[in-house]
């Protein structure tokens, strides 16, 4: 007797696990089919589609990893803007390596969309690695950035205004200036750091009533 029921457990084990396997299986499938429903409402179509409530955002993201956010959300018909620096080019045992692409505000990516709850649930979860880390003013109420700005972003970066260059930096550490090229529109700053090589600063800027450090090249501030 006892050996028959030895037998019933070890012939029983294999199906639990089986069916745990499913059910996680199942869970995925369902969460990667609301996600793909979630992104489709942000789409480039639908913006098109509806021109008069579609909107310019800006979503934080991890440093580093803006171009290939960008390139993924391209892939799901999102229209996403990344306004561009080159980079500086290196020397590596005689090699010369071109500069790369990079961003001209890291940690930051602007995205065209009809904002809804769904819409934003799909650009905040879409990405498993979880490189989207949030929404600029909240999920809830995203801050809306005037097209005038985005457009003055991109063409200054198509322009190279925003390119590491290197050379004398005309501010000092401390210096209040006023941020004449970003989405937050026209806000005074401090400057936190220089970089002479890269000719770019740090600045404290406040965003919704907290101090945030922002990248920032040259032409993007003045002296007050």
């Amino acid at each position: 007797m006892m050996a028959t029921k030895i037998d019933e457990i070890r012939a029983a084990q294999p199906i639990e696990i089986r069916e745990k396997v499913y059910r996680q299986l199942d869970k995925a499938q369902r969460e990667a089919r609301i996600r793909v429903e979630q992104i489709g409402m942000a789409s480039q179509r639908i913006a098109d589609d509806y021109p008069h409530l579609a909107r310019w955002i800006c979503l934080k993201v991890v440093a580093g990893r803006e171009l290939a956010v960008e390139k993924e959300l391209r892939a799901l018909d999102v229209h996403a803007a990344l306004p561009k620096r080159k980079g500086q080019e290196m020397r590596i045992r005689g090699r010369i390596i071109p500069p790369k692409d990079l961003a001209a505000m890291p940690g930051y990516l602007f995205v065209r969309c009809v904002v809804t709850p769904a819409s934003v649930l799909g650009l905040l979860h879409f990405d498993p690695r979880k490189r989207v880390l949030g929404i600029l003013g909240g999920a809830e109420k995203p801050f809306f950035i005037p097209l005038k700005n985005i457009k003055k972003m991109l063409g200054k970066a198509e322009a190279g205004d925003y390119d590491d260059r290197g050379g004398p930096v005309p501010f000092q550490v401390g210096e209040r200036v006023r941020l004449d090229d970003c989405p937050f529109g026209d806000v005074p700053a401090k400057i936190l750091s220089v970089d002479e090589r890269r000719s770019r600063v740090d600045v404290e800027v406040i965003i919704f009533g907290r101090p945030t450090s922002v990248s920032m090249a040259l032409a993007q501030i003045e002296k007050l």
